[in-house]
């Protein structure tokens, strides 16, 4: 690292270098140049919105400045400011060499983006494009990146369009590669069928579907992949079926639904056959899919039960019994492509055919026999209060209480660290109350619990939670 550093640029320096995500990388990056160019913190969150490099998107002047309760043209004032001279580092930060790792074995940037997603190097929320990605390491005086990331990656450059036409199109490009053709030809004040060959020219595989296009970097993209997990657990499935799995899709990348209902049956038709069937699709495309390891304990789950369907408390105790992650059961249950809801609790596979009654029996059955979360504090003196919990299984998925009043006035305006009376176990999770009024995050003490001590629903457990520390430690 540079020498004669002030400390705090030197703390600044570090962070940098140690930066887990692309995100956290650009994040660290924005701030050490607001503190450089001694621009007020203030306006932080509001400039990373703004710049592409922090998280791959930029946004308008006008939003920005919403953000923080100021004009459009004080944002472009305190943007003016941010001096951007590279960054004093004695080499690149780590997470760039990762990856670069991850670059030379992807064969395209789509890939790219997805190893970087399954390996927590970027957010899946994130919109990273190559422009961006290359204006974040010219930062770290890093040519043979730059080299390497323009060799691997020369078919997404921008060969006869210009920045212009190219924002636009990614402006209406959702994150699963789906294009509103008549809006990006209305902004761009062209033709439909021109728009088209723009689409064309800036990315090698589309499929078009009346105003609804495909666009991709590489052959099926994220869609033939969320209609080819659902097509794996049951084939042939209507397209209206389908669709779900695409909103869910949506849903997960907090990206838009693109498409009238039409267009998007006609894109289903096109990719997977009329009934879509997995047969139907590419086997260039099918050769490459494969389950994530928790959709596969999911699948193998579900298809073991008699009825094909379970109760979500259900599933988080059979996580919690063969070692899963109970926190990402509740994700999976709301987000996955081969997952449907057929009642409030109740879920099950895609293409599960069960009739209401049935559905209803079981729940109702279940609901008969299910205990709540049961808990009561007490105050040992001012400083001390005791936390005794039964949890059930919905707290180990959730890691939410619901609380009285009183205990809510005790605890509103702290924020406890966790620990273990063990020595074996600390938190970077804060037990704390949320906006929507719960007291959250328990989900990391449970689990500890769980795996060190035999914890489980329906056992004891006693919390002390300590007032002028503001930790809160699980007593064994």
């Amino acid at each position: 690292m540079a020498e004669h550093i002030p400390e705090h640029s030197a703390l600044l320096l570090l962070n940098i270098d140690n930066a887990k995500t692309l995100e956290d990388l650009g994040y660290l990056t924005l701030d050490y140049y607001v503190t450089q160019s001694k621009i007020n913190r203030r306006y932080i969150d509001a400039l990373a919105a703004r710049v592409s490099w922090v998280n791959g998107d930029a946004k308008t002047l006008d939003y920005c400045g919403k953000l923080i309760g100021v004009t459009r043209e004080r944002m472009r004032q305190v943007e003016s400011k941010l001096i951007l001279n590279p960054i004093p580092l004695i080499v690149a930060p780590k997470i760039m060499y990762q990856i670069t790792s991850v670059m030379k074995n992807s064969s395209n940037f789509d890939e790219f983006i997805e190893k970087l997603e399954a390996s927590n190097l970027v957010s899946e929320k994130s919109n990273w494009n190559p422009d961006s990605i290359r204006q974040l390491s010219k930062f770290f005086g890093a040519p043979k990146f730059q080299a390497e990331f323009d060799q691997y990656f020369r078919n997404v450059e921008l060969i006869e369009i210009d920045t212009h036409v190219a924002k636009i199109i990614r402006k209406y490009r959702n994150k699963l590669g789906l294009i509103d053709l008549e809006a990006v030809a209305n902004e761009m004040g062209e033709s439909k069928e021109r728009a088209f060959k723009f689409i064309e020219a800036m990315y090698p595989f589309t499929f078009r579907s009346n105003m609804l296009v495909m666009a991709t970097t590489r052959k099926g993209g994220t869609i033939s992949n969320v209609l080819l997990k659902q097509l794996t657990i049951k084939t042939p499935l209507p397209a209206e079926t389908l669709i779900e799995g695409i909103e869910r899709a949506c849903n997960y990348r907090i990206t838009p639904m693109v498409g009238s209902k039409d267009d998007l049956l006609g894109l289903i038709h096109q990719l997977a056959g009329t009934p879509p069937s997995f047969e139907s699709v590419d086997k260039s495309i099918s050769a490459e899919f494969e389950f994530g390891e928790i959709e596969i304990w999911l699948k193998n789950v579900l298809t073991s039960r008699s009825l094909g369907i379970i109760h979500r408390d259900e599933l988080t105790e059979l996580a919690i019994n063969d070692g899963v992650n109970p926190s990402s059961i509740g994700a999976y249950l709301s987000f996955s492509v081969i997952i449907r809801s057929l009642a409030p609790g109740i879920f099950a596979l895609v293409g599960t055919e069960v009739d209401t009654t049935t559905i209803q029996n079981y729940r109702n059955n279940f609901l008969a026999v299910y205990i709540p979360t049961k808990f009561e504090y007490k105050l040992i003196n001012e400083r001390i209060m005791e936390l005794t919990i039964t949890p059930n299984s919905a707290l180990y998925t959730g890691g939410s209480l619901s609380i009285p009043a009183a205990l809510y006035e005790l605890v509103a305006d702290f924020r406890f660290s966790t620990n273990c009376d063990c020595g074996k176990f600390q938190s970077e999770s804060d037990i704390r109350i949320a906006p929507s009024g719960y007291w959250i995050s328990f989900t990391a003490l449970l689990m500890h619990s769980r795996s060190f001590h035999s914890g489980q629903p329906g056992k004891n457990l006693l919390i002390e939670f300590d007032f002028i520390s503001q930790t809160a430690c699980l007593k064994n």
